[in-house]
């Protein structure tokens, strides 16, 4: 099984970089294969490859794409190296930064606070910073009511709607905001599982069993998730050792 797997991996990373070279070649540049072979290499932990892609292939794709690859790219990181804490704190820096740059932002490109946001609030609950949480927490809840997503592409408005489910269920485990249908909200993550791009459909299922497990306590229901994560994404352990 675990040779099936390795293959499975090779064959869809040689198929991605294989289509890159193919559209290059054809004086065509098709962005969400370049994104979607990027985010392929941070998902399987193959750091190196992804981040001389990430900076190869920039100039091709949207701000919003680049800088939330980075920011996964960073994140994986912090998770596979827990015991560098410098790397934790370079990302936290890096956050605050970016989050302080927003104002200047083109319009078209305010959906990257979001983003930013959604990664400090996983890197603080990392070290249990409650308090901390709360100010971040209060910040997203600003930007969604302030926010218009309907101008959107997309990549954009699936991610949009991912990470907006994810916050509201959040909201609702902190029970001291207004509550909300959850299954609504769940049902409106698994819909983004269906998705044909690579970055919508993982990004969803990770969040999902993320859900399912922590939030939801029914582990049973992320386990077609799981399985399908690690099908996918045989280099990376985060759910191997859950039963």
């Amino acid at each position: 099984m675990r040779i099936s797997l390795s293959l499975l991996f090779f064959f869809s990373v040689f198929i991605l970089d294989a289509q890159i070279s193919f559209s290059s070649s054809k004086g065509k540049i098709n962005k969400e294969i370049i994104a979607d072979s990027i985010f392929y290499h941070i998902y399987n932990l193959n750091f190196e490859k992804a981040n001389i892609k990430l900076q190869t292939e920039k100039k091709h794709l949207s701000y919003i794409a680049s800088n939330w690859l980075l920011c996964e790219l960073k994140w994986w990181e912090v998770i596979q190296e827990q015991e560098d804490t410098s790397l934790y704190y370079e990302f936290q820096i890096y956050l605050e930064e970016k989050l302080e740059a927003v104002p200047k932002l083109k319009e078209e490109n305010k959906l990257i606070e979001m983003v930013y946001l959604n990664y400090m609030l996983r890197l603080l609950a990392m070290k249990d910073k409650s308090l901390k949480m709360l100010k971040y927490l209060i910040q997203i809840n600003r930007f969604i009511k302030e926010f218009d997503p309907n101008s959107l592409k997309l990549f954009e408005k699936d991610l949009y709607a991912i990470y907006h489910s994810v916050f509201l269920i959040s909201k609702n485990k902190l029970k001291i905001f207004n509550r909300y249908n959850e299954q609504v909200l769940i049902d409106n993550i698994i819909e983004r599982t269906k998705s044909s791009r690579i970055i919508i459909k993982t990004t969803a299922q990770y969040f999902l069993i993320k859900i399912f497990i922590e939030i939801k306590e029914t582990p049973e229901l992320a386990k077609a998730y799981i399985d399908d994560f690690q099908r996918q994404y045989p280099n990376n352990p985060v759910f191997s050792t859950l039963p």
